[in-house]
């Protein structure tokens, strides 16, 4: 196999051929490998895996202790427009102090916010209450993405930035909500 590569193992035997598998081209012998020398390979693949793996537990961080804790700052971002997800200049500005501020924080929650005007407009539009839900929780998700990418451009990809799974509404306010907890 090539160092450095990482390539499906695939087992070959051969009934009709009259060829011992040391007989065939090289560019041949590359791509397979004899069943008898398959599970040599497998246990090199494994534990060459297992050193790759080598992940800082002190990153990893409890779900359930996140949400327990009340120990984060909070930024808030509500001046969308009805049924936009897109930041506008002062959220960006207002973002990009909080995140620098917070950059140390051990996670990042964000959670979308949508309120009473994003629901009529996609009512009005849909006439079913039922799939206007759908709408507008996919609105809501469509502003913590667009949140995401934003906090990931300004601290980088290797944050820890975990998703929540509900949508706050509101009365008056939209946009997103973030938590930089400590």
């Amino acid at each position: 196999m090539n160092a450095g590569k990482t390539e499906k193992i695939t087992m070959v035997q051969t009934k009709t051929s009259p060829k011992n598998f040391e007989d065939l081209p090289q560019n041949i012998k590359e791509r397979y490998i004899l069943i008898s020398r398959h599970e040599e390979e497998i246990t090199k693949l494994k534990e060459s895996n297992k050193q790759n793996l080598n992940i800082d537990k002190s990153l990893l961080v409890n779900r359930a202790d996140l949400s327990a804790s009340k120990k984060y700052n909070i930024f808030k971002c509500y001046d969308e427009n009805v049924g936009e997800y897109t930041l506008s200049k002062k959220c960006m500005k207002s973002i990009d102090k909080f995140l620098k501020e917070n950059s140390s924080a051990s996670a990042y929650e964000v959670i979308g916010v949508v309120d009473d005007e994003d629901n009529a407009k996609y009512l009005k539009q849909i006439k079913n209450k039922e799939l206007t839900n759908y709408a507008v929780n996919g609105l809501s998700r469509k502003r913590v993405v667009e949140a995401s990418w934003k906090i990931k451009d300004i601290l980088g990809k290797d944050i820890n930035l975990v998703p929540v799974n509900y949508t706050i509404t509101s009365e008056v306010s939209r946009g997103f909500v973030i938590r930089a907890h400590k």
